[in-house]
């Protein structure tokens, strides 16, 4: 199993809670909520956010907890 696959069968459809964006210049603010919609080949999470942003969370990078 790539590592890909793994990060989707454990994220998908979880919501999930941002804690910090250390990188981006232009982050989601702290404590926002989110559905993890899909999982690139990168890795990376592609987060809808509810104040509808959608932006991708890099496991490893940012910080955030998994609500369900």
């Amino acid at each position: 199993m790539s590592w890909a696959e793994f990060l989707r069968k454990k994220y998908v459809g979880k919501t999930v809670k941002l804690i910090s964006m250390p990188y981006d210049p232009n982050p989601i603010p702290s404590g926002t909520k989110g559905l993890v919609e899909s999982v690139d080949d990168l890795g990376h999470l592609q987060v809808k956010w509810e104040n509808g942003r959608t932006l991708n969370l890099i496991v490893n990078t940012d910080t955030f907890d998994v609500l369900d």
